[in-house]
């Protein structure tokens, strides 16, 4: 059985799930994976890594350079789904819980068959009348220079 991270918002068409594992495609193939999960930001410090050891590699230095190589690889190997949910909590989903299933398909059946997972926020919208808005300068009276007004 594997163990999925649900990432969700208000809207339940926006739910994502993570699954909690190593992933051998980061290993092998580090660029393209990180492209595949749309982690640019992570995709232009591999390549920047991945160009300063091709330097390193044309100097004396080159076998240090290709065992050093492989730690970028490494840390994608085991973090990779650490990275992922960092990015759905940066988009704004928020993390809802931990679900163990044999696949995607029944993590997403046993999640959404719990009716308060599938209920869509209500916002309440609230008007308030102009009149009662009190009018706000956006310039000071007086023009002054420094931390504290003088008087």
């Amino acid at each position: 059985m594997a163990i999925y991270e649900i990432y969700a918002s208000n809207n339940p068409e926006l739910t994502r799930f993570v699954r909690d594992k190593n992933s051998i495609i980061a290993l092998i193939f580090p660029a393209i994976w990180l492209a595949w999960n749309r982690l640019w930001f992570g995709l232009a410090i591999y390549l920047t890594i991945a160009f300063f050891f091709f330097a390193i590699s044309t100097t004396s230095w080159a076998v240090i350079a290709g065992a050093f190589s492989f730690i970028p690889r490494l840390y994608l190997f085991l973090e990779g789904s650490n990275l992922l949910a960092s990015k759905h909590q940066v988009s704004g989903l928020n993390f809802k819980g931990v679900i163990e299933a044999d696949s995607f398909e029944s993590a997403e059946l046993k999640w959404f068959s719990k009716p308060e997972n599938c209920e869509v926020a209500e916002v309440a919208q609230v008007q308030v009348p102009l009149a009662h808005v009190p009018a706000q300068k956006s310039v000071p009276e007086k023009a002054y220079f420094g931390l504290f007004a003088e008087e």
